[in-house]
């Protein structure tokens, strides 16, 4: 089947859009909140690549303009 469509190739760094949109509407459905697919949301395959990325990733924005959450999470209260 994956070769009849010609889909033999590997994905973006970022993670399939079909993906990252799902995950943006389950957030903003399930959370409230909001996120562009194209530039705010990252899929990985494994943890050695994320933390790759996620380090490049700082390199490039302030602090006033990035905020990392890693899922699964669990939340706090303070």
């Amino acid at each position: 089947m994956v070769l009849e469509i010609n889909e033999v190739h590997y994905t973006s760094n970022y993670g399939i859009a079909p993906l990252r949109e799902t995950i943006v509407t389950k957030f903003k459905t399930g959370n409230r909140f909001s996120y562009d697919p194209d530039c705010e949301i990252v899929v990985t395959a494994g943890a050695t690549e994320s933390l790759s990325q996620s380090s490049a990733s700082l390199t490039r924005v302030t602090r006033s303009s990035c905020r990392i959450s890693a899922e699964p999470m669990a939340h706090t209260s303070n």
